[in-house]
């Protein structure tokens, strides 16, 4: 693990996360961020954007779990994806995140099921195989930060398209 000082409000979530000799549980995951008391304060050391794309700005790595700060712009959004054998807890630090959940249909076509306003405080998690979208639906100027863990680290997953012209493709994470 990297060693480095960390502010306060996210010390006690980077100790509990050195204790794990093994990935993570998706509740074990959601109970952790519930529990943070973390504000953009917190996050600040870490809070990089760029207007092109969102920026995943990693906090802290092992070989069981990676601990993320993702950055937003108004407008940006990930894949469509899954987390190919990791499991993602994310809490809302700022802003209001929009998740779409989709039904694969067939190999890499998707069809949106679900869509999720979560504001700031607010703890969504997923399986491996689940497949969705992270967007910052908010007018101009509005910032979104995140705060992610992926146990295992994550090191690839699986994009998908709404589209049947598009095929399912594996891509490391950048």
């Amino acid at each position: 693990m990297k060693s480095q000082p960390l502010p306060s409000g996210l010390r006690p979530l980077v100790d509990r996360l050195a204790t794990i000799d093994r990935p993570a549980t998706i509740a074990e995951l959601r109970q952790w961020l519930t529990e943070l008391d973390i504000t953009r304060a917190d996050v600040t050391p870490f809070i990089r954007f760029n207007n092109i794309c969102y920026v995943r700005n990693t906090i802290v790595a092992t070989e069981h779990f990676e601990l993320l700060c993702i950055c937003w712009t108004s407008g940006q959004s990930s894949l469509i994806h899954d987390h190919a054998g990791s499991a993602c807890g994310v809490r809302v630090v700022v802003g209001e995140l929009t998740e779409t959940i989709f039904d694969v249909i067939e190999d890499s076509v998707v069809r949106p099921r679900k869509v999720n306003q979560y504001e700031s405080g607010f703890v969504c998690a997923s399986v491996d195989k689940e497949v969705h979208q992270i967007t910052n639906h908010q007018t101009g100027g509005h910032e979104l930060i995140t705060l992610h863990i992926y146990s295992p680290p994550l090191a690839t997953m699986n994009s998908y398209a709404t589209d049947d012209s598009v095929s399912l493709h594996q891509s490391a994470v950048h």
